[in-house]
């Protein structure tokens, strides 16, 4: 007997991973999905060979998924330093975890750490040590990482601190994966970090918890949702503030921008606590100089600037995400409060952005009308036919309907609703048993422009 898992190839084939899979005969773990896979393999496999079965490998006897994910992670970090040439690069993972959580005179750490072989041909070694700091070393290693700047990066071999500098770009004749072996450790905020190669991030972790990167928004789920928010909105007007986003996640520090049809007025609304200009259009540059104070930028739709430094306010209505900081809830609070159509980009410190409100995609409503009309085809039946009725191939329509479930109307709800009610109490009928499912209910976010 032998353990399987599934898992979707195309997706799976997406995913940003490590350039190689063994290094010398040593496997690696190429990606974390990878890691997880190898993971749960090898404990239902150690599972099968106990002496007595198992009872189970369930979350309630111990803390299966969470032990398998983050051993994940830690074998993944391991696997980059195997490929930057450090054999005992074991604790990286839990030198980082230390580095992301110890401040430096009350300060959260930042910056860039830089893994490479010493003397490798693409390191430019600005500040060599005398002396190499182990990377166990959580005070000297956060220490170090103070004197890191844009441009200026901590330099690691895996196991040793060797100095700062910097990655130099390819040269002309340079084969593309020529820097394979040169791995990036971004750290973000408090408990956060992030591992990339190739410019490609591999790895994010926070508050001790792996996970994938996000990726950053598709250009063109920003047109859909700008279309969306803003009806006369040209294409023109979206190019600019999509450049306007793009550069804001060029820099280190993150930025906000908030677009709205009443950024006048809300420039001298909120005047007392932001810094109101003439009405002009923001290059780069200038959007650079004024994203290094803190605030929103407020823009209307057409990329006009009525506002920097903008202090959001708004009522907490219940929306926001906990896990995310001060300047992501700030901008949901404030576009959930706004009556006029708004928009907010938000680009964290890792320049990932995120626009808010996010929008369901637009489905056609044919595709809703037919897993109803299936569902309910699959739980309508005579009493004679009652007892043919296939329960999993039901509750399997019942999931797929599940997927329209935000753009169903009211009479779409009460129809589901009550084939449910047939199928409850015919499982009552067979076995004494309920499944009870939560009740289809519209959403009154929904509307005829989540149609495609």
């Amino acid at each position: 007997m032998h353990p399987a898992i599934s898992v979707d190839s195309s997706a799976y084939a997406e995913l940003n991973a490590l350039p190689y899979d063994e290094i010398d005969g040593v496997p690696l773990t190429t990606s974390l999905a990878h890691g997880i896979v190898v993971e749960l393999l090898r404990i239902a496999t150690h599972a099968l060979l106990a002496a007595r079965p198992p009872r189970s490998i369930s979350p309630i006897d111990d803390d299966v998924p969470n032990d398998a994910i983050r051993r994940s992670a830690n074998h993944l970090v391991y696997s980059a330093a195997l490929i930057a040439g450090e054999r005992l690069g074991q604790g990286l993972f839990d030198a980082f975890e230390g580095l992301s959580s110890t401040p430096y005179e009350g300060r959260v750490g930042s910056g860039t750490v830089v893994m490479a072989r010493e003397g490798h041909p693409r390191i430019s070694v600005d500040v060599q040590l005398r002396s190499a700091v182990s990377v166990r070393e959580r005070r000297q290693f956060r220490k170090l990482l103070e004197m890191t700047r844009p441009g200026l990066h901590l330099l690691i071999d895996g196991q040793r601190i060797y100095g700062l500098g910097s990655v130099q770009p390819l040269a002309h004749d340079e084969p593309d994966d020529s820097d394979n072996d040169i791995f990036r450790f971004t750290l973000l905020e408090q408990g956060s970090w992030q591992m990339a190669y190739n410019r490609n991030p591999l790895l994010r972790v926070s508050s001790g918890h792996p996970q994938l990167p996000r990726p950053r928004m598709s250009t063109s789920l920003f047109i859909d949702a700008m279309r969306r928010v803003f009806d006369e909105v040209s294409d023109h007007d979206i190019r600019g503030i999509w450049m306007l986003a793009q550069s804001a996640a060029q820099q280190a520090r993150g930025a906000l921008l908030v677009v709205t049809t009443a950024a006048a007025e809300e420039a001298r609304r909120l005047a007392p606590q932001a810094l109101s200009i003439r009405p002009q259009q923001l290059s780069p540059d200038v959007l650079d100089a004024v994203t290094r104070i803190d605030g929103a930028v407020l823009l209307t739709p057409d990329g006009v600037c009525h506002a920097v430094g903008v202090i959001l306010d708004g009522v907490a209505t219940g929306a926001g995400d906990p896990s995310r900081g001060s300047r992501y809830n700030s901008a949901v609070r404030y576009t959930e409060a706004s009556t006029a159509p708004c928009l907010t980009v938000i680009v964290s410190e890792d320049g990932m952005i995120d626009v808010y409100p996010e929008l369901a995609p637009r489905v056609r409503p044919e595709d809703g009308e037919q897993a109803l009309a299936d569902l309910e085809a699959a739980g309508s039946l005579d009493v004679d036919e009652a007892r043919d009725v296939d329960l999993e191939a039901f509750y399997a329509l019942h999931k797929r309907l599940r997927r329209f479930a935000f753009y169903l109307s009211e009479s779409q709800c009460e129809r589901a609703n009550a084939v449910c009610l047939t199928i409850e109490d015919l499982r009552w009928e067979r076995s004494r048993t309920r499944v009870r499912t939560v009740p289809f209910r519209t959403d009154p976010r929904m509307n005829a422009s989540f149609f495609a």
